[in-house]
């Protein structure tokens, strides 16, 4: 085996060394693994069967690094909308500051958290209850779990122990062990740690999640607490895209369902892979479709998202299929909170405004 580190010319950022990873992932030809560490400068760990694999390896890098930066500088997406449902021109939005002052949201400054009230929590049931109908469709089992992952276990789930995205559980008497979950997916990958699955799983799913928001906290679109309702499968690959493409569909018809506009989007940037380690799992060239409803003219926000992540979760908890092959997954995620504050920018706070809604 042969190892070489290199420094990368640029000090990129988390949420950049995430993508590298993943991109590597799907561009290298050959059998390859990195591990990108960011200190004072951003320092590449590459390992190969073969020095001619590992030069070929570290031109990918730069020429990955090189592509990321200038594609960051003219739009976090890869590419633009791929589809655009509804027509921006038929939308009166409300402000931000409106909607706070209405009588459907409420703000404890004791707490310093936002409270959905009143009318507004029968748009965040109407959309969870359109989860739960599609996943009685799909014949899944209901999964709920404690909302915690356990600090030693991230790097399975392709999370640092010291990820600064992460929400830690306080403990004055001893160093916490816990993390509240980013995501609700990956508890189900861990309670099938070591399992062989002789046929395909879906699941549903629903929880707290939290992400440590910093200074870009804002009420419902940037919480540190937030509640995810999610549809996951794992199977083999033709099952997970098939699974991806109709929760797609999915998707669109909810957003129609609740007479939206928004876009569709492309991105590499997946929720998992966050400590850049790449050990050769198998990846598709797409990681994830955003569905953003927009919030006004110009910005949008993600409310779904639609993700295929590989075989990075079987490699990480050891799932196979019956033929001894590590498992693909892929999950369908809903924002109820953000969905829900983009219903309301975009129809308004008065509910006989609303259009209706079927049952």
């Amino acid at each position: 085996m042969h190892t070489e580190v290199i420094t990368l010319k640029e000090n990129i950022q988390e949420e950049q060394i995430q993508k590298l990873a993943y991109l590597f992932g799907i561009k290298v030809k050959t059998p390859c693994e990195i591990d990108i560490a960011r200190g004072e400068d951003t320092k590449v760990m590459i390992r190969s069967f073969s020095k001619g694999d590992l030069t070929n390896s570290i031109l990918l890098i730069n020429n990955l690094v090189a592509k990321i930066i200038q594609s960051e500088r003219i739009t976090k997406y890869n590419t633009v909308p791929i589809h655009i449902i509804g027509k921006q021109t038929d939308v009166k939005y409300t402000s931000d500051q409106d909607l706070l002052n209405s009588n459907l949201i409420s703000f404890s400054p004791t707490m310093g958290n936002y409270a959905l009230i009143g009318d507004s929590l029968k748009i965040y049931q109407y959309i969870e209850n359109k989860m739960k109908n599609y996943a009685k469709k799909l014949n899944a089992t209901l999964f709920q779990c404690e909302p915690l992952w356990k600090k030693t276990s991230t790097s399975k789930i392709g999370y640092g122990a010291c990820s600064n995205f992460l929400m830690q559980l306080s403990d004055d008497r001893k160093e916490s062990y816990f993390f509240v979950q980013n995501a609700v997916c990956t508890n189900i990958y861990a309670h099938l740690e070591n399992q062989t699955l002789t046929e395909k799983r879906i699941y549903k799913t629903k929880g707290v999640c939290s992400r440590n928001e910093g200074s870009s906290h804002r009420h419902f679109e940037y919480m540190n607490a937030f509640t995810m309702s999610e549809i996951v499968m794992l199977g083999n690959k033709d099952e997970c895209e098939d699974f991806r493409n109709n929760a797609l569909e999915y998707a669109k018809n909810i957003i129609k369902d609740l007479k939206l506009s928004a876009e569709i989007v492309e991105a590499n940037d997946p929720f998992f892979m966050e400590g850049g380690k790449n050990k050769g799992y198998e990846l598709p060239d797409i990681a994830k479709y955003e569905v953003r409803a927009f919030k006004n003219r110009e910005k949008s926000l993600s409310c779904m998202s639609l993700n295929l992540h590989g075989t990075f979760f079987g490699e990480g908890m050891n799932i196979k299929n019956k033929d001894g092959r590590k498992i693909w997954s892929s999950c369908f995620a809903m924002g109820l909170e953000r969905l829900t504050w983009a219903f309301l920018l975009q129809h308004g706070p008065d509910s006989q405004n609303w259009p209706k809604l079927d049952e």
